[in-house]
């Protein structure tokens, strides 16, 4: 549907704006990130989740393949980590997702934005050039499997509809 290209289009533009902005972009999760909230929570510089807080890309629980879940993984974490989430769909823990290096800080909620905001100082403190500069190299893996994924996800839209 158009609704369909026009919502993919938005989190394409979104997740461009995330690894395009040369400052720090940290992320806070404060409870359970499916599917495309994930995403967004992994391709920052830093995510700071809450204890309780989850990632999970449970397309396949609704019969939906994810191109870019599967390919955002496969870069930051591997084949292994991306079989395990995109295959099962299961939500992923905070406390997990720190010991595979998914997420930089778990906090206690009172203290969720202030270490949040912290880590953005400390970021953003750094010579801002440099930083951007080894912020673009960093992700030129990630905007390549993106761009993969985009055109797999056109090409599997134009397949079902095709179907219809």
């Amino acid at each position: 549907s158009m609704n369909e290209g026009g919502k993919n289009t938005k989190m394409a533009a979104l997740q461009d704006a995330l690894m395009d902005c040369p400052k720090p972009v940290v992320t806070v999760l404060t409870g359970t990130a499916p599917g495309g909230g994930a995403m967004l929570a992994l391709l920052a510089d830093a995510c700071v989740a809450v204890d309780p807080a989850k990632l999970s890309l449970p397309e396949i629980d609704l019969g939906i393949a994810t191109f870019s879940g599967a390919n955002i993984l496969e870069v930051i974490g591997g084949r292994a980590l991306a079989l395990d989430l995109i295959q099962s769909g299961r939500a992923m823990k905070a406390t997990e997702a720190l010991a595979r290096g998914l997420v930089r800080e778990v906090a206690l909620r009172d203290e969720l934005h202030l270490k949040a905001s912290a880590l953005g100082q400390a970021l953003g403190a750094k010579n801002p050039r440099t930083f951007a500069e080894n912020k673009r190299w960093l992700n030129r893996s990630l905007r390549a499997a993106l761009l993969q994924a985009r055109d797999e996800h056109a090409r599997h839209r134009a397949l079902a509809q095709a179907e219809q």
